[in-house]
């Protein structure tokens, strides 16, 4: 008995163009950047990210939302992502402890004290801070790590800064 196959299916041109130009519209439509922004255990909104430009010129606009702004970077100022940030309120309870995504944290912490860790490559470091009513406060990490700011980098030699201007209350 024999049987009988069927030929294979294959998509026309026009079909395989259309799917093509379908997926690059949908690529095309969504940001060179991805922040991340969600809710610490206790509710505390935060976001993570700064990457890129386009990340960085998002936190800019957002920045006046949150009490504390966590920068990582080499001591050359090059930016570092994949730093772990450790955060501690005056009771020892921990309020914030994630792996960033990129070199800045934003976090809206209520009013009280706080002790900031930051863990890259093995190293710790220790800060403390303290919120009160209308405050914003930045804290810089600054790691020994040999890495360099490039000199195409338009933040080079201010790389830890997120604006020009202190923020006041």
């Amino acid at each position: 008995m024999s049987q009988r196959h069927a030929p294979p299916v294959v998509p026309s041109r026009r079909l395989t163009l259309h799917c093509l130009l379908a997926g690059l519209a949908t690529t095309a439509a969504l940001p060179a950047w991805a922040l991340h922004s969600s809710l610490t255990p206790q509710g505390v909104p935060y976001v993570t990210g700064g990457i890129s430009l386009g990340e960085l010129s998002e936190l800019r606009a957002r920045r006046k939302d949150f009490s504390l702004w966590i920068v990582t970077a080499a001591k050359s100022g090059a930016h570092l992502a994949d730093a772990r940030i450790v955060i501690r309120d005056s009771q020892g309870e921990t309020a914030f402890n994630r792996l960033l995504d990129g070199p800045w944290l934003f976090i809206d912490l209520p009013l009280g004290s706080y002790e900031i860790e930051a863990t890259f490559r093995g190293e710790t470091q220790q800060r403390k801070s303290t919120i009160h009513a209308g405050d914003r406060h930045q804290v810089i990490f600054r790691f020994d790590t040999g890495d360099q700011v490039s000199p195409d980098n338009p933040a080079a030699g201010n790389a830890t800064r997120i604006d020009d201007e202190r923020d006041k209350p």
